[in-house]
């Protein structure tokens, strides 16, 4: 496969009020409180700042990961989640956004990677002039679970059929034994977290050993950034670092000799 492609985001200017607020409070937050109750809100904390750079009108919803909003003190955070709620696109939205336009000219296969269900149903509904096929945790697994949408037809129409070239998709939801690589060899990622077997594992999706040598298995990230002319770094800085680290280690394991005897 070719190396990543990272791609810029800037955060729009309500979008990074709400996403510096946060990691402030992840940075002063944890004062003088029980080292488990820290860790915990440390924790949650890290997922509100993906939420945030992703797309803040996922503050607003309940989603897999807490259910409780977190209090941005004097900051009118309903105010400013309204104006997502209402339909104001994230940096990242924006960036994808263009991003689509010639891959779906050119009706490239591609499969967009989402952790949140509330960022896959706004990606579905922003490409709602193509044809595209979601898969996440509630959508029912086979044709005799639900006739009219389930996983098994998305992944057979997506494949076969030449007029649906896009997979909006949960890295938890596509088992190990899906295999994309004979119809697409293009993913984007709108968003990660730090789980390395998700992302190892959607990597491997659309990429096999002995994939023919002219085949080049493209991923896209999505980084967030204040601004173009800012050095400061974003929570997904850390979690590329992050994974990226897991992954050598991961790597140097399974190439140990002492594991691997002649």
């Amino acid at each position: 496969p070719l190396p990543p492609v990272y791609i810029p985001c800037t955060m729009t200017e309500f979008q990074t009020k709400i996403y510096e607020t946060i990691a402030w409070d992840v940075v002063t937050g944890d004062k003088n409180k029980d080292w488990f109750q820290a860790l915990e809100d440390y924790e949650r904390k890290m997922m509100y700042l993906i939420e945030a750079s992703t797309d803040p009108a996922l503050l607003k919803k309940d989603n897999q990961f807490s259910d409780v909003l977190i209090d941005l003190k004097d900051v009118d955070i309903h105010e400013l989640l309204d104006e997502y709620g209402s339909g104001e696109l994230s940096g990242k939205m924006l960036v994808l956004q263009e991003l689509m336009k010639p891959l779906i000219a050119k009706k490239e296969k591609v499969v967009i990677w989402c952790n949140f269900v509330a960022t896959i149903e706004k990606v579905e509904k922003m490409l709602a002039h193509v044809e595209t096929r979601k898969i996440y945790g509630e959508i029912d697994k086979t044709d005799e679970d639900n006739a009219e949408e389930n996983r098994e037809k998305s992944l057979r129409e997506f494949k076969k059929d030449p007029n649906c070239n896009i997979l909006i998709a949960n890295p938890a939801s596509l088992s190990e034994s899906v295999s994309l690589h004979k119809t697409c060899h293009h993913a984007i990622y709108v968003d990660r977290t730090y789980n390395a077997a998700h992302w190892i594992q959607s990597k491997k999706r659309i990429h096999r050993i002995g994939i023919a040598p002219d085949v080049k298995t493209k991923y896209t990230i999505l980084m967030s950034r204040y601004s173009e002319n800012s050095d400061h770094i974003t929570i997904d800085d850390h979690i590329d670092a992050n994974l990226s680290s897991k992954e050598e280690k991961m790597q140097e394991f399974l190439n140990d000799p002492r594991i691997n005897p002649v």
